[in-house]
């Protein structure tokens, strides 16, 4: 997987872009605007979560 490659992060189900690649870890911008009341990955906007490779599933751009 490479900057920019759309994936599902797998026990979640959320979907998003990798944003950022640090040794063997993945950062992963979600898709979907943060719900008010989420608090969930780190706060932000768009909800970031660090992931592993074997976290994460790769996606195509039109899949949901």
């Amino acid at each position: 997987m490479e900057l920019f490659d759309r994936v599902k992060i797998k026990s979640s189900g959320i979907t998003g872009i990798i944003v950022d690649i640090l040794d063997g870890q993945f950062t992963v911008e979600a898709d979907e605007e943060r719900k008010v009341d989420d608090n969930s990955g780190y706060p932000s906007r768009w909800a970031l979560y660090i992931c592993t490779a074997t976290e994460l599933e790769p996606i195509k751009w039109f899949d949901n």
